[in-house]
């Protein structure tokens, strides 16, 4: 069984950053995110922590062994994807109420094509969510985010956001992706606070 944890990006295929745009409101959110050695953030790690811990003698956990009361403060900011044969690209099983209204609703249940309409950023994702299901180890993202145009007025100009993407196995033993997110700073107005968390 391989074991479990994070391991930098391969020397020989460095991974590409991920950029990406979302529409909120009549602003806009431009990111840019990269692999991190691991997380920098309270919620991340503990997410982190918490899926290592489960990972019994360094095999994947189970999807089934997540108990929801355990994670009951990041589950506004969990999400799990699925692989969607026969295009083998992704979709959200499920996403925290928190997600859903950073990314605009709807989401669970919707291939990333339909979730980040650019090609670039939903390619990206897939591409990530590949990878990590491939190496079956977890992988921490942190995007760099500033806003432009109409925003609400308690959205930071600029501010952190960091993910940890996590594999477990379904029922069938095929692996999905278990995610858990963080915020650097209290972004209201998608009623997210990091200290909550």
């Amino acid at each position: 069984m391989p074991d479990v944890g994070l391991r930098p990006a391969r020397a020989s295929r460095p991974s590409r950053p991920l950029h990406g745009h979302l529409s909120v409101g009549r602003g806009s959110l431009i990111w840019e995110a990269a692999a991190a050695d691991k997380p920098s953030l309270r919620p991340t790690a503990a997410a982190l922590s918490y899926w290592s811990g489960l990972a019994v003698g360094g095999r994947i956990p189970e999807r089934r062994a997540i108990e929801p009361w355990h994670i009951a403060g990041l589950l506004p900011m969990t999400f799990f994807a699925r692989r969607t044969p026969p295009d083998g690209g992704w979709r959200y099983t499920l996403m925290g109420g928190c997600l859903e209204a950073i990314v605009g609703g709807g989401c669970t249940k919707r291939p990333l094509r339909q979730v980040y309409p650019g090609r670039r950023t939903a390619g990206g994702f897939c591409r990530l969510f590949t990878a990590v299901a491939a190496e079956r180890r977890a992988r921490v993202t942190c995007a760099h985010v500033r806003t432009v145009g109409d925003m609400p007025l308690d959205v930071p100009h600029r501010f952190k956001f960091e993910v940890v993407h996590m594999p477990v196995l379904d029922r069938s033993g095929s692996v999905i992706i278990f995610g858990t997110c963080a915020f650097d700073q209290p972004v209201q107005a998608f009623a997210v606070n990091p200290s909550a968390l």
